[in-house]
Formats: structure tokens, sequence, C-alpha cells
């Protein structure tokens, strides 16, 4: 099972939109940056899936998903980044610290 079919299932959809796409490949992201990680492990997708469904469910809505800035697209092992003054920066900083105690372990190997 991929993340993609874990958030799917966790929305209760099939159908995996852009605004869906969007929003796990930047919390990704920003899992990576916390927890200084190259890869997100297998054992961290249900903590991945929670945040990202957490955003779309509570925090985000289609508009503010879709409007993020994009600053860089890479190709090679597919790479987003996106502006720093975007909404949805906001909104992912303000989901940190409802799984902060969660990521920090993480980052301090106990999880793994």
């Amino acid at each position: 099972m991929e993340i993609l079919d874990l958030v799917a299932q966790r929305l209760d959809t099939t159908e995996i939109t852009e605004e869906i796409q969007i929003t796990v490949n930047r919390v990704e992201q920003f899992i990576k940056e916390y927890c200084c990680l190259t890869e997100i492990p297998t054992s961290l997708w249900p903590l991945w899936a929670d945040m990202v469904c957490d955003i779309l469910n509570n925090h985000g809505d289609a508009g503010n998903i879709a409007s993020a800035s994009l600053a860089s697209v890479s190709m090679g092992d597919v790479s987003y980044s996106f502006d720093q003054n975007s909404d949805l920066n906001g909104t992912i900083n303000n989901l940190m610290a409802n799984y902060r105690h969660r990521l920090n372990k993480v980052r301090r190997g106990l999880f793994r």
C-alpha cells in the first residue's frame, strides 16, 4: 500500500486529486526537514497520513491548498518547494504544533 492509498482510505475517497497530491508532497517535505530524514520510513506513514488528513479536513480548503505558491519542482527524485509566505506553510506550521511530540521522537531516533 502506498501513502496515497492510505490517505485516500482515511479520507474515504477513491480519487486522488491535485489538492491531495500537493498536500501529501508538502507534508512529506516538512517531515523530512523537521526530522532530518532523506526518506520517510513506512513506519511513519500512518503519522504522515494523519497529518495530511488533518490539513484537508480541518485546516485547509481547496483554494488554500491549490493556491500555494510553488517555488520550484525537480524531476529526479520528485521534489517540490513552496514559497515561505504561502498560506499552506502557515497551515502546516499550525499542524506541526499538534504533531510535534510524535515527530520529536523521530528526530531523536526513538521511533525507528
